[in-house]
């Protein structure tokens, strides 16, 4: 299955901390694409929106191919963390990264 998770920090509009989309290719049992950010107002937590998305289409973690992260231009913190977050996936998993600006 083609799966592909899309992860932002940079906060442009301040309303929410975090952003991710997941893309689940047509050989999936419900392809297409899935987004959630974090509830407004509040201290974001990207590994568990992204633990969350997957779990709502039934996907394991591991099964994603390709991370493409925001690198802004945004909020600095928001950046480390997301970028932080995808080298961290990327030393312990086999996904393809791509660096994308907002």
């Amino acid at each position: 299955m083609t799966a592909r998770l899309a992860v932002s920090g940079s906060n442009l509009t301040g309303d929410v901390p975090f952003s991710a989309a997941l893309s689940l290719g047509a050989e999936a049992t419900a392809p297409g694409i899935f987004v959630a950010r974090s509830p407004a107002g509040e201290r974001g937590d990207l590994t568990r929106l992204c633990q969350t998305l997957c779990e709502q289409q039934g996907l394991n973690p591991a099964q994603i191919e390709e991370v493409l992260v925001d690198v802004g231009p945004g909020s600095y913190t928001g950046l480390r963390v997301a970028v932080t977050f995808v080298r961290f996936l990327q030393s312990f998993g086999s996904v393809q990264v791509q660096a994308v600006d907002s």
